[in-house]
């Protein structure tokens, strides 16, 4: 790899799921047109929102070209299931422990380049709305739905800015949107369902997050899904530093 110091030239993000790392990839890519901060400890919450917001904006083309489209982990069933395979097998374990009924309203917080949000419009037949804190991760999400739904039968975009893909009636659309001022864009009791998975992890006031999703969510019928890391009541000193104190840092 070149000097990190010397400006490289940016390409366009890929437009197809990349299933291996090249060196190519490794040597250009969108984060070299930023000069990233050393890490500091964030002084307030309002400063912590601002590292996840700007790490997103300096990664996410980055994260696509190794993740593809969905920016989670993968569960696999088998020895031979493939990356793609197993983030997909994620969703599905989640939509058979929630018993989430297909035609439902989603809230996908944390929603990322919307791949979720898109398998759960084109595959089960939602109506989806992504929120993302990242304007970066609006934009991709958008092209990479635009491109879903132009290779289907269904291209329509609907009333309120969604967009139909797949062949069940499912729609999509994303906000930029911090997750923490929901309550101020939504209306109560709006959605079937909020989902959010490995995006809890960054909210600094986890309990707001609950009574949020809990005031938009249908009375009587609302589910919320929720996939994460959480941290073991029984960590060592040395684990905390070895493994959780690491994590935190090439994040925030």
């Amino acid at each position: 790899m070149g000097d990190p110091a010397t400006p490289v030239a940016v390409p366009e993000p890929p437009t197809a799921t990349s299933t291996s790392i090249n060196n190519k990839a490794l040597e250009t890519h969108a984060g070299d047109q930023y000069d990233v901060p050393s890490y500091e400890p964030h002084s307030s919450l309002v400063d912590l929102k601002e590292r996840i917001r700007h790490h997103y904006e300096l990664a996410s083309d980055y994260y696509y070209s190794l993740w593809g489209q969905h920016i989670h982990h993968a569960y696999f069933l088998n020895p031979t299931d493939t990356k793609e395979t197993g983030q997909t097998n994620l969703i599905n374990l989640l939509l058979e422990i929630s018993s989430l009924d297909p035609s439902t309203t989603v809230l996908d917080v944390g929603c990322g380049i919307g791949g979720t949000t898109r398998h759960l419009a084109r595959d089960h037949g939602c109506t989806v709305t992504g929120i993302t804190i990242s304007g970066r991760q609006v934009q991709i999400a958008t092209r990479l739905t635009g491109e879903d739904a132009s290779s289907g039968p269904s291209q329509n975009s609907g009333d309120n800015g969604f967009t139909g893909i797949g062949t069940r009636n499912g729609r999509v659309k994303y906000i930029e949107l911090d997750a923490e001022k929901m309550q101020d864009h939504f209306s109560p009791e709006t959605f079937d369902c909020v989902w959010i998975s490995e995006a809890l992890s960054h909210f600094p006031d986890k309990p707001l997050f609950f009574r949020n999703a809990a005031r938009v969510l249908k009375p009587g019928k609302g589910k919320l899904v929720i996939a994460d890391w959480f941290k073991a009541e029984n960590l060592d000193d040395k684990a905390m530093e070895d493994d959780i104190k690491p994590i935190e840092g090439m994040v925030f």
